[in-house]
């Protein structure tokens, strides 16, 4: 970590992806005049249409979908054990994880059959090509970014967030700085602590309210547009231009 510091105090820009960042290499003297917030750009093929976002929550079961590494620090025993108990409380849910190697299909094949989850309930995807992920996020109701509280994921915001905020996607969001600073409880999405019985309750509350998933949905949009690519590549390229001219 302090290698970065020192490394980000002599370069001529430097462009933290999120406010928390941003704030953290103020304390630790970057000069404010080198640093310029750049939020990740979401392409626009992310962008979902008028008419999926008003079913959202209209299906038999909620469908949900992760996208990004299945491991461990990274939530997937987290979602798989809250999914179990969900469906034993009677919440019809469908979790759809995209982008799992060999061995984490397999882990999360084990899994699922010890906790009695059925393909009904679970599917896990290999790793896709990112331009087929626009189609797995307009067929769910929610997208999930959940991540343990490590000291770097607090300043790091995940791509995935503004993925899902562009489509449409209310988000499920684990409670840590870098998804509730975007995430405000149900507004654009909903926050639950990192632990099963809290990922399990949150499904619960949000199958009883999916009446208002639509409206959560273009809340989403709503808090969206400056996550868009079109938007930030101009200042993009004019600070690039500024530090490297010629």
């Amino acid at each position: 970590m302090r290698a970065s510091y020192l490394a980000a105090g002599r370069c001529r820009l430097v462009m933290p992806i999120g406010e928390a960042h941003h704030e953290d290499l103020l304390q630790h003297g970057v000069p404010r005049a080198r640093l310029e917030l750049v939020y990740m750009g979401v392409s626009g093929e992310f962008s979902g249409q008028g008419a999926e976002r008003g079913d959202r929550g209209t299906g038999a079961r909620l469908q949900l979908v992760y996208t990004g590494t299945v491991a461990r620090e990274r939530g997937r025993d987290v979602m798989l054990e809250g999914l179990a108990l969900a469906c034993r409380a009677g919440i019809p849910c469908q979790l759809t994880l995209v982008g799992a190697d060999e061995d984490q299909q397999r882990y999360c094949a084990n899994r699922a059959r010890e906790l009695g989850l059925s393909d009904e309930m679970l599917t896990v995807v290999g790793r896709v090509p990112g331009t087929e992920i626009p189609r797995y996020l307009r067929r769910a109701d929610l997208g999930i970014c959940i991540w343990e509280d490590r000291l770097w994921w607090r300043f790091n915001p995940p791509t995935k967030l503004f993925e899902y905020l562009v489509a449409g996607l209310p988000v499920l969001a684990s409670r840590i700085r870098t998804h509730t600073d975007y995430i405000e409880d149900g507004v654009n999405g909903f926050v639950f602590d990192y632990d099963p019985a809290s990922f399990a309750q949150c499904l619960e509350t949000i199958w009883a309210r999916r009446s208002d998933l639509s409206t959560a949905s273009e809340r989403a949009v709503l808090s969206s547009g400056k996550f868009k690519w079109t938007g930030i590549e101009p200042r993009f390229l004019e600070l690039v231009q500024e530090a490297c001219p010629g």
